[in-house]
């Protein structure tokens, strides 16, 4: 749980790059469920934290506020763990209420 390291801190958010870049860009959820197979070494340069925190699987939310994207949060799994069920579509808009707006 929590950070590896602070590599992470060196990230610059870029609206459309990187995984939380995309997702503010897009204001769509990202879901990887197993990296190494949906990512060949060269797509995983441009998503940086997967390669900082070791991430196998990712789900990437966006946290919506009076119509645009305020931030995104993110969850990661390490050592090749599946991400939870409770990630399904239904759960996801339930926990996360007014902040996701399913567009």
């Amino acid at each position: 749980s929590g950070n590896k390291n602070n590599r992470f801190k060196l990230i610059i958010l870029r609206k459309g790059r990187g995984l939380a870049g995309t997702v503010m860009k897009t204001g769509k959820r990202m879901i990887i469920a197993n990296v190494g197979l949906a990512l060949g070494p060269e797509e995983k340069i441009d998503y940086p934290i997967l390669l900082s925190e070791s991430l196998t699987a990712v789900l990437a939310v966006p946290l919506w506020y009076k119509n645009q994207v305020y931030g995104v949060l993110l969850f990661g799994q390490r050592d090749g763990r599946p991400l939870p069920k409770i990630f399904d579509n239904d759960d996801i808009q339930r926990k996360f209420g007014i902040f996701n707006d399913d567009k």
